[in-house]
């Protein structure tokens, strides 16, 4: 999996790649992987609970669902703007 350009990783691919690293206790690489997973779906239940559990601050949660908030707007716009 990650021979795959994280571009070209879907939902499932990065949530699956996460797992992978906290098995390996790769927390760092595992942390990026979720927080892709947010930046796709914003309600991923699981990523959000992943990073609480490995110590994710309130503050850093707070910075990541502002840029995530963003991301996904601009997402579901041109989402939008292409089926017009």
């Amino acid at each position: 999996m990650e021979g795959i350009p994280s571009k070209m990783r879907n939902l499932k691919m990065n949530l699956m790649l996460g797992k992978l690293y906290r098995i390996s206790r790769n927390n760092r690489a595992a942390a990026i992987c979720y927080k892709e997973c947010l930046r796709q779906c914003p309600y991923v239940f699981e990523a959000i609970a992943a990073l609480a559990e490995m110590g994710l601050s309130s503050k850093e949660f707070s910075l990541l669902f502002a840029q995530v908030s963003v991301h996904f707007f601009c997402l579901r716009s041109q989402k939008e703007a292409r089926s017009l």
